[in-house]
Parts: C-alpha cells; sequence; structure tokens
C-alpha cells in the first residue's frame, strides 16, 4: 500500500508542479469549483473556525476558498509540491505534507475537515475517512463525485431493482480504483460510528476539457455548453431518472445548535438523525 501512495504521489506532483492556471479566479473552472465550494457556506458565517482540507493538491484551491470567507485552514495532500508553490504565491497560509490514512494530528485538532473531489483517488478511503472524523471537532465533511448506475431509460428499467451490473468500475492512470460514494453506504459507515446525524445536498457538475483557460462570460462556448447539459442532468433528476451527479456528506460528531441546523435546511440540506444504538458500550 505504501507503494501506491508514493506513485499517487510522484503522479500529482508530476501533474499539478507544471505551470498551470489553477489561480485564475476568472475562469469557467473556478465558477465550476465556487459551486461546489458554497455547500460548506453555512459553517464559513462564523469567522476564525479552524479547517483541514484533505487532499488539496490542487494548490490549496479549497483552503484559500476558506480562509477568502473567514476561515482558519490548513490545506493538506500527499504531495507537497503544488502547495509549497501556493504558499509561496500567498495563495495559502498554512500547508502540511499529510497521507490521509495516517494523520499527524491529534482527535479533535480541527473544527472541520473538508475532502473535496479527493476521497474517490485514495487507495483505502474508508481508512482516510476515519481519520477525517477523528480528527475533526464537529463535523467532518466529503464533496465527491456520486455512485450514480448507469442504465438504459425504459419502463422496465426505471421500475427494476437496481442491478449490480449496472455500474461502471474505473481505474485512474495514478494506479487507484475510483472509489465514488453513495448516501447508503455512507450512512452505515455513520451508524459503525455511532454519530448522531448526517446530512446530504446533491448538485450537478460537468467538466470539458479547457474551462481552466476560458474566461468566464455568459456567452462563453465552454460554460454555455455545460450550462445546457445541467439543464439536461435536472431535467432527469426531476424526472426521478437519474441521481445528482455530486454529493456533499457532512458527518457530525454532535448535534449542533439549532441555528446551524436551521442554515442547513434553508439550503436544502436533507438531514438523516441516526438511530441510538440500543446495545451501545458507550
Amino acid at each position: 500500500m505504501k507503494n501506491k501512495y508514493l506513485k499517487q504521489e510522484k503522479h500529482h506532483n508530476k501533474i499539478l508542479g507544471r505551470k498551470y492556471p489553477w489561480d485564475n479566479a476568472d475562469s469557467v473552472d473556478s465558477w465550476r469549483h465556487k459551486r461546489m465550494h458554497q455547500l460548506i457556506n453555512p459553517f464559513l458565517e462564523k469567522k476564525g473556525k479552524k479547517w483541514l482540507t484533505v487532499g488539496d493538491g490542487g494548490f490549496g484551491r479549497e483552503a484559500h476558498y476558506i480562509e477568502k470567507m473567514g476561515g482558519d485552514a490548513v490545506a493538506s495532500d500527499i504531495a507537497a509540491k503544488p502547495l509549497i508553490i501556493a504558499k509561496k504565491r500567498r495563495y495559502i497560509k498554512k500547508y502540511k505534507k499529510v497521507n490521509a490514512e495516517k494523520m499527524p494530528f491529534k482527535n479533535g485538532s480541527f473544527n472541520y475537515v473538508l475532502c473535496k473531489e479527493s476521497y474517490h483517488h485514495f487507495p483505502r478511503p474508508i481508512i482516510s475517512l476515519y481519520e477525517m472524523i477523528r480528527v475533526s471537532r464537529d463535523a467532518s465533511i466529503l464533496i465527491e463525485p456520486n455512485d450514480v448506475m448507469k442504465r438504459k431509460i425504459s419502463l422496465k428499467n426505471f421500475l427494476s431493482i437496481e442491478n449490480i451490473n449496472n455500474y461502471i468500475d474505473r481505474f485512474e492512470i495514478s494506479g487507484n480504483y475510483v472509489y465514488q460514494i453513495s448516501r447508503r453506504e455512507m450512512i452505515k459507515v455513520a451508524y459503525g460510528l455511532e454519530l448522531p446525524l448526517i446530512a446530504f445536498k446533491g448538485i450537478d457538475d460537468h467538466y470539458i476539457e479547457g474551462v481552466e483557460s476560458e474566461i468566464f462570460d455568459k456567452k462563453g462556448k465552454k460554460y454555455k455548453k455545460i450550462k445546457f447539459v445541467l439543464k439536461i442532468l435536472n431535467i432527469l433528476y426531476k424526472l426521478r431518472l437519474r441521481d445528482r451527479s455530486i454529493l456533499a456528506i457532512i458527518f457530525f460528531k454532535r448535534t449542533p445548535n439549532k441555528d446551524v441546523l436551521n442554515k442547513l435546511m434553508k439550503d436544502n440540506y436533507n438531514l438523516h438523525f441516526l438511530k441510538n444504538n440500543p446495545y451501545s458500550y458507550k
């Protein structure tokens, strides 16, 4: 497993260490990421909270957003090179080279831990999730591709029980299996850890090659293509023919106050309060 992480680190440093318009706040790609970043806004209204971003090897993009919104963030990744560049350019304030399976932090070191679009790259993601929850004090947040089933649109398939063969298994060039998440799987993780609450929100996203360099403009070619695809995906979602492509999942270590709960519901999060374990050893 060590070799897998070394390969992942080498791959990240090679790809992300190149000249890349990662800090172009006016690009279509930045608009895409901002849509996902806004999923954590209910937790950013109180300034100064301590955050850890995990797998933030895209030059600390997530940590940068949190800092811009008034949070105190440490960007972390298995590959340090992109984060070193980001700190030198004052894009982020703090970083730490971290193996997500074994974090060098004490229990409850951060109010919140965020992992955005990196969990599905980890060799053993569940171990990493346990670590995220361990080092968080209030909650850990995943923003990840949903394990959406690919099926033919027909009445028979629409009414049938899910067939596992309709899912597509993929691998990436860095060697990892693409480990996408699902609501039910994450609920089971929360039950296993005896957490009080888990929250969900889904949105759609679509990537087109070259969005990193196109300036955001509502008349722009790539922007218009993405918006068109998002409209189609939304129609299919409302017809119950598909699920959202991106899931935000919040694992609460303790039940938040009514103000936080109200903000989440106002932001269209679905709150799932977990049943108490009658045989708990606590």
